[in-house]
């Protein structure tokens, strides 16, 4: 049976709890062709504008031809909570559990949010246009997000029955770190303006369950990238079981405050890819390229523990003993010798020489160099996840 919803409608300090919603007004005028909504009232905090033209046939199946949402901010940790309880009340809640979202379908939608919040990280200015279908699929084709002073572009789907998730971006000047501590809680490990390619597929109705459920693949190239952690030959001994070597803790300041003026976490270019699948990045390769060192790191990593199992090998130039200076050069030398080494037949791995082969050449000529490996295992978020580090020889 359809009816249809003829007049007018104005009301003011309406509350929807369920959405944590209050409306301060809300104005709902009916004729014979559509009903146009016009609402002004906060989600949260955030100050909410919903403008939107229906057809006019009551008949359970709403069909939006229109749709303008603007918010002053999007906080995505309180999202995913209170879509979490909203799915839990729609089903438990017997005055609503009967509410079929996929009911409901929208021709044009636009979406206009001045802040979006994730984890502690801030981006700005999100614009999408977007469609809902009678299959209950929201399909997002224009979406734009400004992160510092990159964008992330691209198209983004769910599914309003089973909670899928798809999303194919474009990373254009991109915030390295923001990219990777959003998507893998990686923190401080990479800096630089990146470009690339992200694809993301998930389900879930809870932050966890979306992190298990992560499938896709990543690639990413950028100039004047900084590792300070896993790209730095400083952190990397520090980190390691070289204080139990037999070098004194006062010798090693000494040659690691030389090596800092190497700057050897700096790198002129560097790229990567990487599959997820199921929570796990696999498949890891980083390419770095420096002027004095430079790096092939691969490997896998658990997104949900921040767990790391990687292999880096690096290649450092001789050629740093050549402008620290007699002192400097005499430290580089003990340096050399004191740190263990192992000789690539001991590996027992054939792919040894050719991940070595990997390692970039350095950006500004060919010198030799000494080859070193680091394995990397644990949590990369805390301390004591470099197990070793040793020349290969």
């Amino acid at each position: 049976m359809t009816g249809k919803f003829i007049g007018e409608i104005d009301s003011k300090n309406v509350n929807v709890p369920l959405f944590d919603m209050s409306i301060k007004n809300i104005k709902i005028t009916g004729n014979d062709d559509t009903i146009h909504l016009n609402s002004f009232g906060f989600i949260g905090d955030s100050r909410v504008s919903i403008n939107s033209n229906m057809q006019n046939e009551l008949n359970g199946k709403p069909k939006i031809n229109s749709l303008n949402i603007k918010m002053d901010t999007l906080n995505n940790n309180i999202l995913i909570e209170q879509l979490t309880k909203t799915h839990k009340a729609m089903n438990t809640n017997n005055s609503i559990k009967n509410i079929d979202l996929s009911r409901l379908s929208v021709k044009n939608g636009t979406v206009d949010i001045n802040e979006v919040i994730v984890k502690d990280l801030k981006a700005n200015n999100l614009e999408a246009k977007f469609s809902i279908n009678e299959d209950g699929l929201l399909f997002a084709d224009t979406l734009k997000i400004n992160v510092g002073k990159g964008k992330i572009e691209g198209q983004s789907s769910y599914n309003l029955n089973d909670r899928t998730m798809i999303s194919d971006f474009s990373l254009n000047n991109v915030d390295a770190n923001y990219v990777a501590e959003t998507l893998f809680d990686a923190k401080n490990q990479i800096y630089g303006n990146a470009n690339g390619k992200i694809y993301l597929k998930t389900k879930g109705s809870t932050n966890k369950e979306m992190i298990e459920n992560l499938s896709g693949a990543i690639y990413f190239d950028m100039a004047d990238g900084k590792m300070p952690k896993l790209g730095s030959l400083e952190y990397l001994l520090r980190a390691s079981n070289i204080f139990k070597s037999g070098i004194t803790s006062f010798s090693l300041n000494n040659i690691l405050e030389i090596l800092n003026l190497v700057k050897t976490g700096h790198f002129s270019n560097i790229n990567g890819q990487a599959i997820i699948n199921n929570g796990l990045v696999e498949n890891i390769e980083i390419f770095s390229q420096g002027e004095n060192m430079s790096l092939y790191i691969h490997g896998n990593f658990d997104i949900l523990n921040t767990h790391a199992d990687m292999e880096i090998l690096g290649n450092l130039s001789k050629r740093i003993s050549t402008f620290l200076g007699s002192v400097g050069n005499a430290s580089i030398n003990s340096f050399f010798k004191i740190i263990p080494g192992i000789s690539m037949l001991d590996f027992g791995r054939k792919d040894i020489i050719e991940n070595i082969e990997k390692i970039p050449s350095f950006s500004n000529g060919k010198y030799e160099a000494k080859t070193f490996q680091a394995i990397i295992n644990g949590n990369i978020n805390e301390s004591g996840y470099v197990q070793s580090f040793k020349w290969v020889e």
